[in-house]
């Protein structure tokens, strides 16, 4: 590997260790040496003639691979995706500093398409895509270097230049016709991919959106600014919109891991909740204490979930565009989506009228029960003590809805909100309760769910979406994949649920915003654009290719302005690619007034010019000029 070749190749690693940390699979602790080690590569490569060197690190490869298989064979598959990209780059840094001048960096360029093949199937959003992008101008002029070093041929730096722009468009052209299979042909980014049910992908675990809610889990969530859900209230009052919206409900909880609540554990149907009944040809409804007081249009646009989104207070449901799928509802008054027909990404459009909905006469003991038990040893002795605190600050016959008021206004103003693999993330419940490290929304659920079991109110949490956000058009109310949340509902004597979010508000909307700087910005405009790219569908392809036929008719002088534009363009591109020596010859036959007969050759001319009347300097001129003409062309 020469010289030439290496700063191409650090480039490649550090754009490898790019993809890695885009996957959010990797903690960051365990990345800072690779990015040092590569950043230090140049000089590290002068050392490679020492045998101390070549042993150290032979003897830390050795060292680090076999941490790798105890992990691996200690944490099972949990852990697989972070030990293989962790073994990749580790692979990519160490050969990297470790071959020499005669060897071949073939493996090199192999395992960089490998690493960027792999995490494509764990972080495609916005920022791997730029990598990709970078990836791909560094990858095509590296191979042409090389190829260049195995000719024999003598590098310098002009030629590692020209390599660079010669590349430039073939990469423009590779752009451009995947540009045009995407607009012929677009990809569907909702479609399960056949790796999405082997492993669970970071990216795809939203709060409350799972099967299950499982406390231990580590991975840094992907925060997605896509939008799921798109409210619009028939009377253009927005502020009537709940805030709160419900996928799915959990009821049982062991210790770790919340369970969905169903018809199984509650021995009925209509254990805990008022039923829907559907009416032929019509709306779903279900009864309600008095008319309904508000009515909204909801589109959603979130697929990924087998859950229709609705709110606690919904009593009648109206469908729209069910976009091949049909509804079932559940226990917990919500609906189910079962597909009738192949899997789409298609948003469901649907109408509801909100009002409060009338309660279950009777509520079984069984019921109660369920929605009060606690895990056996598995609550820790924390939640105890600090829900008879709370219950010794209120007075005797404060009923279930003031002491879960006052259990969530204490968990709001005393413990810290955080994202899981943020810095002082709680690694266990147990952390978040002695408020020695932040928890995200679930943690906060969770603590307060506890906290109302131990002193006998039933409760449930519940996983869905946060709605705070207004949509451009000022129409609407709008949440976004980042957006999803969880919180608590609390059952009273009556039967009647009610809401309690116990995570700090301000916190929750802040979710996926560092802050409003220009950097900040920029990247949200960025990542909007994106998924823009990501929902082109069928619907916003015949749009475009529509527009680009009507924009001679609508915009002809735009038109013409492209093509002189590219008319321009490919002339420029004529001159430019002409060789140096060529251009040079051509100059000084100007400059010797003469002109290039059919099929004379350079040295043809330079004879016939000697035995005209030109001056020394002419002659030298077209001399020096014809001798670097002829050394380029036949070199």
């Amino acid at each position: 590997m020469t010289d030439r070749l290496h700063p191409l190749l650090v480039l490649l690693c550090l754009i490898n260790l790019g993809f890695v940390h885009s996957t959010n699979a990797v903690d960051i602790p365990l990345l800072i040496p690779m990015w040092v080690l590569a950043l230090a590569s140049p000089w590290l490569r002068r050392l490679q003639g020492f045998l101390i060197y070549r042993a150290a690190w032979n003897c830390g490869v050795l060292i680090a691979f076999a941490l790798l298989v105890q992990h691996a064979t200690t944490s099972g598959m949990l852990h697989m995706l972070e030990d293989g990209l962790v073994l990749a780059v580790l692979c990519q840094v160490h050969l990297l500093n470790n071959v020499g001048e005669q060897q071949r960096p073939d493996l090199t360029f192999f395992n960089s398409f490998l690493i960027a093949f792999v995490t494509s199937f764990f972080a495609p959003d916005f920022w791997w895509s730029l990598l990709f992008i970078a990836h791909t101008l560094v990858f095509v002029p590296s191979l042409q270097v090389y190829v260049l070093t195995g000719s024999g041929y003598t590098i310098e730096t002009a030629d590692v230049r020209a390599a660079v722009r010669d590349s430039a468009p073939r990469t423009t052209i590779i752009v451009l016709a995947t540009a045009l299979v995407f607009v012929f042909w677009p990809r569907d980014f909702d479609r399960k991919g056949w790796l999405k049910e082997q492993l669970a992908m970071p990216r795809h675990l939203h709060a409350g959106m799972a099967e299950r809610i499982d406390l231990d889990r580590q991975v840094k969530p992907f925060l997605s600014a896509k939008i799921a859900l798109r409210i619009a209230p028939l009377d253009n009052n927005l502020s009537a919109v709940p805030t709160h919206w419900r996928a799915r409900v959990f009821s049982e909880f062991d210790g770790r891991t919340w369970f969905p609540q169903d018809q199984s554990q509650l021995r009925s149907f209509t254990a805990s909740d008022s039923p829907w009944v559907h009416e032929v040809g019509g709306p779903w409804r279900r009864d309600a204490r008095g008319q309904p007081h508000t009515r909204l249009h909801v589109i959603q646009y979130d697929r990924s979930t087998t859950r229709l989104v609705t709110t606690l207070a919904a009593v009648r449901l109206t469908p729209e565009d069910l976009s091949g799928c049909m509804l079932q509802p559940n226990s917990f008054a919500g609906f189910g989506i079962i597909q009738t027909g192949g899997e789409t990404t298609t948003p469901i459009s649907y109408r509801l009228a909100l009002a409060q909905p009338r309660p279950l006469p009777t509520l079984s003991e069984h019921a109660r029960v369920h929605f009060t038990a606690l895990p056996d040893r598995a609550v820790p002795q924390t939640a105890y003590e600090l829900s008879e605190k709370i219950r010794r600050t209120l007075a005797e016959s404060t009923d279930a809805l003031a002491y879960a008021n006052a259990a969530s206004s204490w968990l709001q103003s005393n413990r810290r909100y955080g994202l899981p693999g943020s810095p002082g993330f709680a690694s266990n419940l147990g952390e978040f309760l002695l408020g020695t490290a932040t928890g995200h929304c679930e943690y906060f659920a969770t603590t307060l769910a506890l906290l109302l079991r131990c002193q006998g109110v039933p409760c449930r949490l519940v996983g869905g979406y946060y709605v705070h956000e207004q949509s451009q058009d000022g129409q609407a109310m709008i949440a976004r994949g980042r957006d999803a949340h969880a919180w608590i509902e609390v059952l009273t004597r009556d039967g009647t649920w009610h809401t309690y979010d116990a995570t700090p508000a301000a916190d929750v909307r802040l979710t996926g915003r560092d802050g409003e700087g220009i950097w900040q910005a920029t990247t949200a405009w960025m990542q909007r654009i994106w998924s823009q790219i990501t929902g082109f569908d069928d619907t916003v392809r015949q749009d475009w290719l529509s527009g680009l036929l009507t924009l001679p008719i609508r915009h002809p002088w735009t038109v013409l302005a492209i093509i002189l534009v590219i008319f321009g363009l490919r002339r420029r591109h004529r001159r430019r690619s002409r060789q140096p020596a060529v251009a040079r010859f051509e100059r000084a036959l100007r400059k010797a007034r003469l002109t290039l007969q059919p099929g004379e050759t350079p040295r043809e001319v330079l004879v016939r010019a000697n035995n005209l009347n030109l001056s020394h300097e002419q002659l030298e001129g077209l001399q020096t000029a014809a001798d670097e003409h002829e050394r380029n062309r036949y070199r």
